[in-house]
């Protein structure tokens, strides 16, 4: 009897992680980023970000995601930070694996070293124009992924 019993619990233990695999994944996935500039563009916000590297990326935030467009959501939201707080970063939210909205944590204060200043020739309106997602960059130990 103990034999059978001791078996059946190892056969429990055994099967546990099956059912656990096969549970549902959660709708929504988070991203937090700490940023490294927060530029300011007459088309929106220039975030840049660094990923398990020393190499820059950048993703661009246009105004009018953080504006209501008629019965379309927010795309994006600013929450400003007060003196003292965490640093600036940005928050990615993804539901179902699509891009659903960012929130960028910011100072306000334009003397914070956060921001930073775009040179006065940058051309970045095309990487503004049509912009709809965010494609985040990882980089692993110096190589794309």
């Amino acid at each position: 009897m103990k034999l059978k019993m001791m078996i059946a619990v190892v056969l429990l233990a055994a099967a546990v992680p099956l059912f656990a695999q096969e549970a549902e994944q959660p709708d929504f996935f988070v991203v937090n980023i700490p940023i490294n500039k927060l530029y300011l563009h007459s088309k929106g916000y220039v975030v840049s970000y660094m990923m398990n590297s020393v190499e820059k990326h950048r993703v661009y935030l246009p105004f009018t995601w953080f504006k209501r467009n008629g019965t379309d959501p927010f795309k994006g939201e600013i929450v400003r930070l007060k003196p003292g707080t965490t640093w600036p970063h940005l928050t990615v939210v993804y539901n179902k694996g699509e891009f659903s909205h960012v929130k960028l944590y910011l100072r306000p204060e334009f003397d914070h070293f956060s921001w930073g200043n775009l040179p006065p020739d940058a051309d970045l309106d095309s990487a503004f124009d049509n912009t709809t997602t965010i494609n985040l960059k990882f980089n692993s130990y110096g190589s794309s992924q």
